[in-house]
């Protein structure tokens, strides 16, 4: 009892540093060497930033505190902890989680015990327990922070390699001359703009897909707008609907934010339409 008083302390007193947004609390069970399963409890407490993972692991038997590293994925968390030592053969101890997203709840997950050299020791499905909130934000920019989740400071003008990689009938033309381009708007509006020049967007055609989600927790983005009215840069009947639809997620690559994903536009009453890649680092910052 007094070495988990003690444990509780140098976790509280860490949670008071630093404030976490994620937590998950469980157990697992590993063998020992009196050949009798030890229930190990465990918390993990993390951050976001983007699609990486930043925190800390702690439990009752392999360490009172060690850093947590990983990623977000549009399938869920991939977590991990290193240990300094290894203990009872276990060097490093990994947590898929699938479940994307702010979340409160019970939620599935498989956690992997890996030796000095990567290779599975043991490997357990868990259930845990999740909890999560919206942190205040501070970025330098407060016009692109309130609202925006883990995109706050994320606006402005995002450009790169666009590829069609469907269009069987010829309806789109969106690879235009100057530059197309992806925009994040202080007002969370995301729009598509077309034969763009040193970033003027003033008059250029665009594709309006809509709002951002209040706070989004995901870097990930699925966006759908429908326009029944001429879609610039296509040929679709005008009077018929078009279902457009952004998908894809918003990262740090190095110190520039960057957008990778796909752009479809399919009309309504046919089925037909027109789907493209999207690789794009921001190169105008709002």
């Amino acid at each position: 009892m007094k070495l988990f008083a003690l444990l509780v302390l140098l976790f509280s007193n860490a949670w008071a540093q630093e404030e976490y947004a994620f937590t998950l609390q469980g157990n697992f069970p590993v063998s020992s060497q009196s050949f009798i399963p030890i229930n190990v409890t465990y918390t993990i407490s993390w951050n976001e930033t983007g699609n990486r993972i930043d925190g800390i692991y702690t439990d009752d038997y392999f360490g009172t505190e060690v850093p947590v590293s990983g990623t977000t994925t549009s399938y869920g968390r991939s977590l991990e902890a290193v240990l300094p030592n290894p203990v009872q053969g276990v060097k490093t101890l990994n947590f898929i989680v699938t479940q994307v997203g702010q979340y409160n709840g019970q939620v599935n997950l498989t956690i992997t015990l890996k030796n000095e050299n990567g290779g599975p020791v043991n490997q357990v499905p868990d259930l845990a327990v999740m909890n999560s909130r919206i942190l205040a934000s501070t970025p330098d920019n407060e016009s692109c922070s309130l609202g925006f989740g883990v995109l706050a400071g994320f606006c402005g003008q995002y450009a790169g390699t666009i590829k069609e990689t469907s269009d069987a009938n010829n309806r789109c033309n969106l690879l235009v001359p100057g530059v197309t381009k992806l925009v994040m708007n202080e007002d969370k509006t995301v729009r598509i703009y077309f034969n763009t020049q040193e970033g003027r967007l003033t008059g250029r055609p665009f594709h309006y897909l809509g709002l951002l989600p209040l706070g989004l927790s995901d870097p990930n983005v699925v966006m759908t707008q429908e326009a029944c009215s001429p879609l610039p840069n296509t040929q679709f009947t005008t009077r018929n609907c078009k279902v457009l639809n952004l998908t894809g997620a918003f990262q740090e690559s190095g110190e520039t934010p960057s957008f990778t994903g796909t752009y479809t536009i399919t009309e309504r009453q046919t089925g037909l339409r027109c789907i493209y890649n999207l690789s794009l680092l921001r190169d105008i910052e709002y």
